[in-house]
């Protein structure tokens, strides 16, 4: 679930309020952009940056995560088991 929650203006930037959920909870985030290059983008390519901002955040809130099951086969020969 990815949600635009609201919409606030700071001098020339339009920044976006964003609601996202991550191994079941609720997360927010902010997005802040030019309003000239908001204006400049199809719907279609906002959605898309949106997606692609809280796919980033989703990767850093599981980097811990993904380090610690990781751990187990870097640096490991896998053909010795």
């Amino acid at each position: 679930m990815i949600r635009v929650k609201s919409v606030g203006y700071q001098q020339d930037n339009v920044v976006l309020e964003i609601e996202f959920d991550h191994d079941g909870d609720v997360h927010m985030m902010s997005i802040s952009t030019k309003a000239a290059n908001l204006l400049d983008m199809t719907v279609d390519e906002i959605k898309d940056a949106i997606v692609k901002k809280v796919q980033q955040k989703r990767l850093e809130l599981s980097r811990a995560a993904v380090e610690e099951k990781l751990s187990e086969v870097i640096e490991v020969d896998l053909e010795a088991s």
